[in-house]
């Protein structure tokens, strides 16, 4: 049996792994295996902590329930890697080569991954405590129940990112840009966007309570089914952005350019719009009651079967709006001459009952 002494000679480890043959539980911390040809190597239960690993290649390499606290991987080559339930704790990642790589179950408290290479790569309920993100390549990258509270992703260009039932309380993205990534089931209660550009990012069902939107680009985002409870869109910039069955009570789109969204079904209360471009959104079955959308552009905007009631439309410009059927007790408009009321024909049609006789 090979002795924790024989195996800290470098070539001995290069020569096992070239032969396909199992590191096995041994202590090589602090090892200096910075450059080595190590694709494929094989590491079970091995002590690698405080190894350097700078630019070796690891293409592929296993590192199973190893201790990597305090390694060093900079511009190390894992193309396509395996790392199950390790703990890296400290260890250090910069400018290193992920893609495709595989990632579960395993602590990278304080990692520091800046420059680094996820291509494809997934995080499986992984721990990023505090970890160290920044300037990293994210891109059809998966994280999936990982907890990453504290942890840094700024400056990070973010492409078909996807993150499924996550917890990032504290983490930060300032300056990141996102397109069509994926927030699954992740709350980001109280999560500001300011200085982000997002385009195409679904918050499918997420908790976005309190969140802050404000001036930032956000087109094609979907927020359906969404809770957006005092959540503020202030001059945020949405066309076609879609909010179905989203929800909210007092949340504020004042100024915003939402231009052709759909708001099909959903459920404001108490809300501000004052201001918005509304241009041809689409209101279907929603409910918008108590909420003021003074100054509002609502040309070609649908609000058929909608309920309107309590809110106030002062000033905004009503032309060829549909208010087919919808309910506007208590409301205030302005410009409704303007807007088309319920088409008697379309409603006889809508009331229709099969075996009913046509009037």
């Amino acid at each position: 049996m090979t002795t924790d002494q024989e195996m800290r000679d470098p070539d001995r480890i290069v020569v096992k792994v070239q032969m396909g043959t199992p590191v096995h539980e041994v202590r090589l911390s602090g090892m200096k295996l910075a450059g080595l040809p190590l694709a494929g190597g094989l590491f079970n239960q091995v002590d690698f902590q405080g190894a350097d690993f700078s630019g070796a290649d690891l293409r592929e390499a296993v590192f199973d329930h190893c201790q990597l606290d305090g390694a060093i991987f900079d511009k190390a080559e894992l193309r396509g890697a395996v790392i199950n339930e390790c703990s890296a704790q400290g260890s250090r990642w910069h400018g290193t080569s992920l893609r495709n790589s595989k990632l579960a179950m395993s602590h990278f408290g304080g990692a520091q991954f800046i420059g680094s290479d996820f291509n494809l790569a997934t995080f499986v309920k992984c721990r990023l405590n505090g970890a160290d993100l920044r300037g990293a390549l994210i891109d059809r990258t998966a994280l999936v129940e990982v907890t990453a509270p504290q942890a840094c992703f700024d400056a990070i260009a973010m492409h078909q990112a996807t993150f499924h039932k996550c917890l990032l309380d504290g983490a930060t993205m300032a300056g990141c840009a996102m397109r069509l990534a994926t927030f699954n089931e992740t709350p980001l209660v109280g999560r500001s966007f300011a200085g982000m550009q997002l385009f195409g990012v679904q918050f499918t069902a997420c908790e976005l309570d309190g969140a802050d939107f404000s001036g930032i680009g956000l087109e094609k985002c979907n927020f359906k089914g969404a809770s957006l409870n005092g959540t503020r869109f202030v001059q945020a910039r949405g066309p076609n952005a879609l909010f179905p069955e989203a929800h909210g009570d007092d949340c504020d789109f004042s100024d915003a350019d939402l231009r052709q969204a759909i708001f099909v079904q959903a459920r404001f209360q108490r809300c501000r719009f004052d201001r918005a471009n509304l241009y041809q959104t689409c209101w279907t079955k929603a409910t918008l009651t108590q909420s003021s959308l003074r100054d509002c552009e609502l040309t070609y905007a649908d609000f058929s079967h909608g309920n309107l009631s309590g809110s106030d439309f002062e000033g905004a410009t009503l032309f060829r709006t549909q208010l087919h059927k919808s309910i506007d007790t208590g409301a205030r408009f302005t410009d409704r001459e303007r807007a088309l009321e319920t088409d008697p024909v379309l409603a006889r049609a809508e009331d229709w009952k099969p075996g009913q006789r046509p009037a």
